[in-house]
């Protein structure tokens, strides 16, 4: 399995939700994919669709990963200026085969919730790329500054 990959699923499967809190904020379904993989020379693209939650406060928001049976595990802050969202993640550690690796995602997009404007086509609500990025590893087949560029598309599906 590819770094990129094995570190988005750990997120989503690593997270636990906190009991008792229900399951709000706004929609969308996001589908990731590979743009460029300086991770990886095997060719095998990524491909994957989440659905991501966003909580506003004022201009700064949250960003989560809506994990079927638990709820949206927040994996990200950012802000929010009209129709552009820039967020990042904190920094993950994580053990890969007993392995110490570091890892961030930082993404930009633009959003709407369903309709008309801000550049994007009918259908596309959500139009981003996300950069996944190692920071620091001791794994020998996970080097340290590479980085997997996704391509990030999405459709609005409405408040939770």
């Amino acid at each position: 399995m590819r770094a990129a990959e094995a570190c988005l699923l750990a997120l989503a499967a690593g997270s636990v939700a906190a009991c008792g809190e229900p399951a709000t904020g706004f929609a969308w379904d996001v589908t990731l994919s590979t743009f460029e993989d300086r991770c990886s020379d095997t060719g095998d693209p990524y491909l994957e669709t989440l659905t991501y939650v966003l909580n506003f406060d004022g201009a700064a928001v949250d960003v989560a990963i809506d994990v079927p049976g638990e709820g949206p595990i927040t994996f990200a802050t950012g802000g929010i200026a009209g129709c552009g969202i820039d967020y990042a993640s904190v920094v993950w550690e994580e053990l890969r085969d007993g392995h110490s690796v570091r890892w961030q995602i930082e993404g930009s997009a633009r959003w709407r919730q369903g309709g008309i404007g801000c550049n994007l086509e009918p259908g596309v609500d959500w139009l981003g790329t996300e950069t996944f990025e190692i920071l620091y590893s001791l794994h020998p087949d996970i080097p340290a500054g590479c980085r997997v560029l996704l391509n990030a598309e999405g459709v609005y599906v409405g408040e939770l």
